[in-house]
């Protein structure tokens, strides 16, 4: 079946009237992106990916080497393993929740925006656009130091742990036997 065919007169005719949705100009040009919260993001957020991949690969690590459930002579190291893969699943966690922060804002931003588009004479929406940027180079700022002190968390479970996490069966319980 084909599609129909318009008429050349109905082209013309729709031609000179204008549809779509309406543009609303700012009096003062358009609204940009804080470029310093851009850029701030821009920077964090490749570590926020880093640790999330690092940790998978640190789970996955920790998993693998942990004995099967028959063998109770490791039963010490086994709880460390344990213990170490629950503190790196939280860390987890709690970094993934930073992506959430970033996507949260450039849409609230957005609506914030939007609204003032749509009246320009509230100046509360202006000052509520200055206060979430405010806000989110604050919490920009809290996520880089978060994000350092998981990844010092994590490096000083690790090195404590290394030895049990690597070898959960001891050459001692051999000897007693």
């Amino acid at each position: 079946m084909q599609p129909k065919k318009r008429k050349y007169d109905q082209l013309s005719k729709s031609d000179t009237e204008i549809s779509g949705t309406k543009v609303i100009l700012f009096p003062g040009g358009a609204i940009k992106s804080n470029q310093t919260i851009i850029d701030l993001l821009k920077h964090i957020k490749p570590y926020v990916i880093h640790f999330l991949d690092s940790s998978a690969m640190l789970k996955l690590w920790i998993q693998i080497l942990i004995p099967q459930i028959e063998d109770f002579k490791a039963e010490l190291s086994l709880q460390i393993q344990e213990e170490s893969l629950a503190e790196i699943r939280a860390i987890e966690s709690e970094v993934a929740t930073y992506l959430d922060h970033i996507y949260k804002y450039y849409a609230v931003r957005g609506k914030l925006v939007a609204k003032f588009a749509k009246y320009p004479h509230v100046h509360d929406y202006k000052q509520s656009i200055f206060e979430l940027d405010e806000k989110m180079f604050m919490t920009a700022r809290l996520i880089a130091l978060e994000l350092r002190n998981h990844y010092t968390s994590v490096h000083d479970i690790l090195i404590k742990n290394l030895e049990k996490i690597k070898k959960p069966r001891s050459d001692h319980t051999i000897s007693m036997y």
